[in-house]
């Protein structure tokens, strides 16, 4: 979480990342530290997000394109998903509560809830609790992937595109 948060706010760069694991070539812990800078993220915009992705992945579920940006069939910006899984079609949204303590900011989310179902998106959330609770994660996630499977079965078509955004990780090594 605070590796994603550095990255995120440019507080540290990848190719300082891997300057510092050189430098500690060889010290105790530093595979366990390769391991970890490894499975950073810096598009992550909350600790719920980093732990969520992290969640996802001990899932076994398919990785998910984090911060995709929605827009409509004519290019119209309907708004950034946390995570976003094209082959379902599937949006995730990870929430805390407090994000949504005035009037106007829920108002606001529930009006690009609506927008981006109108584009038949289908769409899961979820706070806190999910990535804590494994099972609740998994079927929440699972369960948008079957509902984007149907859409898909039925023929309906998707009404969307998405303009992703570059990873801001280390690169493998």
């Amino acid at each position: 979480v605070a590796g994603d948060a550095a990255l995120h706010r440019g507080l540290v760069s990848p190719k300082q990342l891997i300057r510092t694991l050189a430098i500690c070539r060889g010290w105790p812990g530093i595979r366990r530290a390769r391991r970890a800078l490894q499975a950073l993220d810096g598009r992550a915009e909350s600790p719920l997000e980093s732990i969520s992705r992290l969640a996802i992945a001990d899932l076994g579920l398919p990785a998910p394109e984090l911060q995709a940006m929605v827009l409509t069939e004519d290019g119209w910006q309907v708004g950034r998903l946390d995570f976003y899984w094209d082959e379902f079609g599937v949006a995730g949204e990870a929430d805390g509560r407090t994000k949504y303590s005035e009037r106007a900011i829920l108002t606001a989310e529930k009006d690009r809830q609506e927008q981006l179902e109108d584009l038949v998106l289908a769409i899961t959330r979820w706070g806190w609790s999910a990535p804590h609770t494994p099972s609740l994660l998994n079927g929440k996630i699972r369960a948008a992937f079957e509902r984007g499977r149907r859409r898909d079965e039925a023929g309906i078509a998707r009404r969307w595109q998405i303009q992703r955004t570059p990873p801001l990780t280390l690169p493998t090594q």
